[in-house]
């Protein structure tokens, strides 16, 4: 997977998600969206042919988008091999 940011503002960044699709999305957006500071977390998927997902993230100043999303992205991660010990 690669990840690329497009920066729109101070607050407000949209990443490109290569070689990914709603699975990891879907999961990532939940996961934001529980974030204190965050504001807007949101997808799109361009085509449904294509393996890239437009990721939004939008926050109140006290975090970057870049850290939110590194945060939750450690959280989630963190709640997928809890759930995989239950196995």
């Amino acid at each position: 997977m690669e990840i690329v940011e497009n920066k729109f503002g101070e607050n407000f960044s949209e990443f490109v998600l290569k070689g990914e699709d709603h699975t990891l999305a879907n999961m990532l957006c939940q996961e934001l969206r529980r974030l204190k500071g965050v504001i807007f977390a949101g997808y799109r998927i361009p085509h449904p042919l294509s393996k890239e997902v437009l990721l939004q993230l939008r926050t109140d100043g006290s975090v970057t988008p870049k850290d939110a999303l590194i945060i939750a992205a450690k959280s989630l991660s963190a709640s997928l091999k809890g759930f995989l010990n239950e196995l």
